[in-house]
Parts: structure tokens; sequence; C-alpha cells
């Protein structure tokens, strides 16, 4: 069996208001989803961290990269009523259930096993995660991406970069960026098996909630 792609233009959600008003919606469905406990690690995040990450860029001019799994896995652009199954969906999917409240611009791409959302991948033109990357006119982000975990370990991951990074070159744009925990060895191989490069490694600094970026052996960036 093989992936279906189903990717096709839709109307661009309502607008929704930004700055301080987002965080307080997503800390709000956060404590609904999650608890206090939750709440509070993320509150504590904002204030106080120091991470480091992988910065990945693919050039959006070929389609060698991924060879599709097996699985009768479909990809598709969400609709307004396909965010509002992923909102309600059973499957713990993290932040990512909800992106769109953070970042009302990004695009929703889903992976879907029958009737059932296995995969989300955000993408954005605007979003530059942290300052970690600085996009250009052409360029875009992915992320968050999550795949459900009963569903982990199969491919689905690099097989859904690979498709948005198709679809993504069909609307013209030039190159995808992606960025990942240094520790997070299991998504680092999934990005790199759907062909993106790493560029550089970067640390994230938070210090009662005024932040800093540097590259390794660079100084610091902003």
């Amino acid at each position: 069996m093989t992936h279906a792609e189903s990717i096709s233009p839709l109307a661009s959600l309502p607008a929704r208001s930004s700055g301080w008003s987002r965080w307080v919606r997503a800390a709000r469905l956060m404590l609904a989803r999650d608890g206090v406990a939750a709440l509070a690690r993320r509150g504590w995040r904002r204030l106080w961290l120091r991470e480091r990450y992988l910065v990945y860029v693919r050039a959006l001019t070929d389609d060698d990269a991924a060879a599709p799994s097996p699985g009768p896995i479909t990809i598709r652009r969400a609709s307004a009523a396909d965010r509002a199954r992923l909102a309600g969906c059973a499957d713990d999917l993290g932040a990512a259930q909800y992106w769109d409240v953070l970042d009302p611009t990004a695009e929703c791409y889903l992976g879907w096993d029958g009737e059932r959302i296995v995969a989300v991948h955000w993408v954005s033109t605007t979003h530059e995660t942290n300052g970690l990357v600085a996009l250009a006119a052409g360029d875009c982000v992915i992320g968050p991406c999550v795949t459900a975990p009963s569903y982990r370990g199969r491919g689905i991951y690099p097989m859904v970069l690979a498709a948005i990074c198709r679809d993504r070159r069909r609307l013209g744009q030039r190159r995808a960026y992606m960025v990942v925990n240094v520790d997070n060895h299991a998504s680092i191989r999934g990005i790199e098996k759907a062909g993106f490069q790493r560029t550089q490694r970067m640390t994230l600094t938070r210090r009662l909630g005024r932040q800093r970026v540097a590259a390794s052996g660079a100084g610091e960036l902003s």
C-alpha cells in the first residue's frame, strides 16, 4: 500500500487577535487539556531557559528526498473543519493541536489513517521560531510537528515532511527551514531522511524573560 496526497488551496481562516491575548488563549487551552502542572512548566520556560537547537534547511528544487513509507496514510492541507477536529481529537498532540492560536497565519497539514488524525505539521512564512531562523521572501519554517504516539516509528514523519516540501514548492517557495532540539534524536533522523541539511547549532537563553540567541562559536546574534 502507498500513501496518498490530496493538497489543495484553502481559504484562510479569519485573522485572530495578536500579542498577549493569543498567549492567554493558549494558556487556557493548555490548562483545560493538560492541567496546572503543564501550564506552570510552560510559564517557567518563558522566564528561565537554556537550550541548544539545530537549524536545518532544504532547498525546494527537487523531489528526491524521503521515499514514501508503506501504509494507507493520506496527507492534506487542513480545512477549517479539519482544524476543528484536530482541536478536539482524542490523541494528545500537544501544543500542535492549537498552534494556530499562537500563530494565526500558519497553515496546517494533517496525516490521516482513514478518519483518524495521526500527524500534524504547521508551516509558517512569518513565525521565526524564537529568533532561531531569519526568514526571507520565499522561505517557510515547518513546525511544530507531532505524530500520534501509537504511530511513531513507522516513517510517517519524513513522509509528511517530503509531501509538505513538494506542496510548498508548487506554491512558489524556495526554501524550508526546521528547528529541532539537539537531544531530539528521533526527529533529527526524520528531518535528515526528508532531505534537510544542517546549517547551524544555536543556543537559546532566557533570564527573567529576556531572550538571547547565539550561534555556537559565533557569539550573540540577538
